[in-house]
C-alpha cells in the first residue's frame, strides 16, 4: 500500500481550516501526513490547524513568497510519502477519500496523478448535488484519463512531482494546476480521474460577479497557450459567453442564499463580497 500525505495551502483560512481538518481526521483510512503550508497568514489559521496535533498526523511549513503555487510547491517538497495529495482550504473530504487513493493508487502503478469528483456545498438544494454525484461515482467507478487538475481535489506520486518540478513554467497569471497538468501530460505521465475519490467544495467563487471571474477565466486561456495548445485556448475564448451565461446563472442562485439559516436574502445580491484567495499563479488576489 502506497502511503498519502495532504498538502493545504493556506492564506487567511481560519473561517474554513477547521472543518477542511476534521474532514481529515474522519478518514476512514487515515492520512500518514498532514502538511498546512502558512503562506503569510495574519489570522488564526495556524493557530487552528496546530489544535489538530492530537489528532492528526499535521505539520506546517512555512512558504514566505507570496502565492498558491509556492505554497504548493513547499508542501509538496516537504512531504514524505509515496503519494502527495493536494486540496484547497475550504474543501472538505469525503470519509473514503484516502481509501480510494490508496487503493488506486496501489493497483495502478502507471499512474502519475489524479483528480476527484466534487460537488458544491452551502447551495440551496446541495444534497440533491451531493447524491447525484456519488451515483455518477458508483456508475463510472473505472474512472477516465484527465482532461485537467483540479487543486480542489488532486494527487500526484512522489516520483512523478521529482520528474516535472523543475519543468513548470509557473508563469504570472496561469492557473497552477492546470500548469502542473499539461506538463505531466507533456513528459506522457498518464492522469486519472477516480471517481471515488469524493470532495465537497466551497461556491464562494459563484459568489462573485461573472465579471470578477474574468481573470480566472483569462488564466485558464493563458496556462493553455503557454503550453503551445492554441486550439484549445481558441476554443475556450469561443466558448467564453456560454460560461459567462452559466457563471451569472450560479450567481443568482448562490449569492442571495443565506448557508446559516438555509433560506433567501435578496439583499445579498447587493452586498459586497470579500476579495478571496486566487488560484493564478504567484498572486493570490
Amino acid at each position: 500500500m502506497v502511503t498519502v500525505s495532504v498538502v493545504i495551502p493556506v492564506f487567511n483560512e481560519e473561517d474554513v481550516i477547521g472543518a477542511c481538518l476534521e474532514c481529515l481526521v474522519a478518514q476512514t483510512l487515515p492520512v500518514d501526513e498532514c502538511i498546512v503550508v502558512d503562506n503569510n497568514c495574519s489570522d488564526r489559521t495556524i493557530a487552528i490547524a496546530e489544535s489538530f496535533s492530537d489528532r492528526l498526523p499535521i505539520r506546517v511549513v512555512t512558504a514566505p513568497r507570496q502565492g498558491v503555487v509556492w505554497a504548493r510547491d513547499a508542501g509538496f517538497d516537504a512531504s514524505s510519502t509515496d503519494v502527495i495529495g493536494r486540496i484547497d482550504a475550504d474543501t472538505r473530504l469525503d470519509p473514503n477519500w484516502c481509501a480510494a487513493l490508496v487503493e488506486f493508487m496501489t493497483a495502478r502503478p502507471e499512474v502519475a496523478a489524479v483528480t476527484g469528483f466534487d460537488y458544491l456545498y452551502d447551495v440551496p438544494l446541495e444534497h440533491r448535488f451531493e447524491k447525484r454525484q456519488r451515483r455518477n461515482a458508483e456508475r463510472f467507478a473505472d474512472g477516465r484519463e484527465a482532461f485537467t487538475l483540479s487543486g480542489n481535489n488532486m494527487a500526484i506520486r512522489r516520483t512523478a512531482w521529482s520528474s516535472v518540478r523543475s519543468d513548470v513554467p509557473n508563469l504570472p497569471g496561469t492557473h497552477e494546476d492546470i500548469d502542473l497538468f499539461f506538463t505531466l501530460r507533456e513528459k506522457d505521465a498518464v492522469v486519472w480521474v477516480v471517481p471515488a475519490m469524493l470532495a465537497a467544495v466551497s461556491p464562494r467563487r459563484f459568489r462573485m460577479s461573472p465579471w470578477a471571474n474574468r481573470k480566472y477565466r483569462a488564466a485558464a486561456v493563458k496556462t493553455t497557450r503557454v503550453h503551445g495548445r492554441r486550439r484549445q485556448a481558441a476554443v475556450m475564448v469561443a466558448q467564453s459567453p456560454l460560461l459567462y451565461t452559466s457563471l451569472f446563472i450560479w450567481w443568482l442562485r448562490v449569492k442571495p442564499f443565506d448557508p446559516q439559516t438555509r433560506t433567501w436574502r435578496p439583499w445579498r445580491l447587493f452586498a459586497r463580497e470579500d476579495e478571496r484567495a486566487s488560484p493564478m499563479t504567484a498572486e493570490w488576489r
